[in-house]
């Protein structure tokens, strides 16, 4: 007995030494914040990623776990200016997305379950008017010659857009280079609808129309777990959120 409790960390130790050798992913990343009046570090952006940023007033920013957030405020008119730029790089895909919502980049602060225990409010949210996030993912690529396989990391740059105050719709203008989505409540509300449709269209013993779609419906409380706690009741709305691991406007949760 004595035996097997002394391997039990040294197990553990190799494991971990394993993860970190396997997966960049599992090295810690450090978070930097940065205020109106900082410069944000855009060492390793695509050129015109870096000069977008450089170029307009931001009102926050912040590196975590290798993801930039940057949230701007502004008119339509410098919206446009930005969108421009940004669309001169053409190594990343780049994505804008549309929110009919205020937009809110959260600052960092202490969350989950240690804040939650704690009463611990965080920080306030920061109003802006659009939002640059640049996403880092490590994948494993494999060569179809050698069959050998090695750690390679994409970036996806997405602007979140939010079109209420400054920002009006008649007057934005988004290069072509840009995919485009809807995202906040609209969007969820067309997910939602567009899975409804797929079910009742796949169900043939349906003779009669669906309820329409509205947006009571998607926030009505439906049981989606297995139990009677009250944690497996969530709204179809927080299923989506769930399923798609990206939830509101606020950006850094990573949202769309």
């Amino acid at each position: 007995m004595t035996m097997g409790k002394t391997r039990q960390p040294a197990a553990f130790l190799w494991i971990l030494l394993v993860m970190l050798a396997i997966s960049p992913t599992y090295a810690p990343a450090p978070t930097i914040e940065y205020g109106p009046e900082d410069q944000v570090d855009v060492e390793g952006l695509p050129e015109p990623i870096a000069k977008a940023v450089q170029e307009h007033e931001h009102c926050y920013g912040t590196w975590r776990s290798r993801d930039l957030t940057v949230g701007f405020r502004g008119t339509t008119k410098e919206l446009n200016d930005f969108l421009r730029q940004v669309a001169k790089c053409t190594e990343l895909d780049l994505t804008c997305v549309l929110h009919a919502e205020p937009g809110v980049v959260a600052p960092n602060g202490l969350s989950g379950r240690f804040g939650d225990a704690f009463k611990i409010p965080g920080p306030e949210p920061i109003d802006v008017n659009w939002a640059l996030h640049v996403y880092h993912t490590d994948v494993r690529v494999r060569d179809l010659e050698t069959h050998k396989t090695h750690w390679e990391t994409e970036r996806d740059v997405t602007v979140r857009v939010h079109l209420v105050g400054e920002i009006e719709l008649e007057k934005l203008e988004i290069p072509v280079v840009f995919d485009v989505e809807v995202g906040g409540t609209v969007g969820d509300l067309v997910r939602f609808h567009q899975q409804r449709r797929k079910e009742w269209l796949a169900d043939e013993s349906t003779t009669q129309p669906a309820e329409p779609t509205t947006l009571g419906l998607m926030n009505k409380p439906s049981y989606f777990g297995s139990g009677d706690d009250e944690d497996d009741w969530m709204t179809r709305a927080e299923l989506i959120k769930k399923i798609r691991g990206k939830t509101s406007p606020i950006c850094n949760g990573v949202y769309r």
